[in-house]
């Protein structure tokens, strides 16, 4: 069982969850394109928070548990409490967590294996929340044929995909939102010639235009969650 892996295999182990299960009070923050996962995650004072694979957006919450498959993730984590965690096997509690959010992750996991997991941790009523990439069909093409790594994803992990798994899984109010078409394309332009600058009316732009399908269907991010 999840609940056990940490907490009695040794005592030192015990002692570190816990002190983890006590240690709850995360920050609210606002940042940029984030926003609508901020507003979607609910308040979030007084929550146990996991975080996977975004450890270097620890800033956003003051203290939180993250998975990160990259050490330099995990050394940007500046909460007292570290462990490596397997998103398949998570070694928490049952009905233990308040809120999943991963950073660009899902499409690198066994989604079943995965969504039984959120199943098992999180509180009834609580949610997990994703902020991913690679949605964007020209981008999900190049991803398949020019693969980065092993783990690169092997499926299209689209909204009805996601919402039908969910609700194989038991989950409920399924919801997603795309983000991210001019406002990656012309600011990664910019960063490929050399200027360093972040060009905010393009978010403005992204949302305006995201009220046509056409634009919508191409856009690369996407903020996609639902409820235990």
């Amino acid at each position: 069982m999840a609940d056990t892996v940490y907490t009695e295999t040794t005592g030192k182990n015990k002692e570190f969850c816990n002190k983890l299960y006590k240690k709850t009070r995360v920050k609210r923050s606002y940042f940029g394109e984030l926003k609508y996962f901020l507003e979607t995650a609910g308040e979030t004072k007084d929550r146990i928070v996991v975080s996977i694979g975004n450890g270097d957006n620890e800033p956003i919450f003051q203290n939180q548990i993250v998975s990160d498959l990259s050490i330099e993730g995990m050394r940007n984590v500046s909460s007292g409490y570290k462990c490596v965690v397997d998103a398949h096997n998570m070694p928490f509690k049952k009905d233990s967590v308040d809120l999943v959010y991963g950073w660009q992750v899902a499409h690198h996991l066994d989604i079943d294996r995965f969504f039984a997991q959120l199943k098992f941790v999180l509180k009834e009523g609580w949610r997990a929340i994703f902020v991913d990439n690679a949605y964007f069909p020209q981008w999900r093409y190049l991803r398949k044929l020019l693969p980065k790594s092993k783990v690169d994803p092997k499926e299209d992990l689209k909204e009805e995909c996601l919402a039908k798994r969910a609700d194989e899984h038991g989950f409920s109010h399924f919801r997603a939102k795309r983000f991210n078409f001019f406002a990656y394309l012309i600011n990664k332009l910019m960063r490929n010639m050399g200027f360093d600058v972040r060009l905010v009316f393009l978010e403005h732009l992204d949302n305006f235009c995201s009220g046509w399908k056409i634009f919508r269907d191409n856009m690369r991010n996407m903020v996609w969650g639902f409820e235990k």
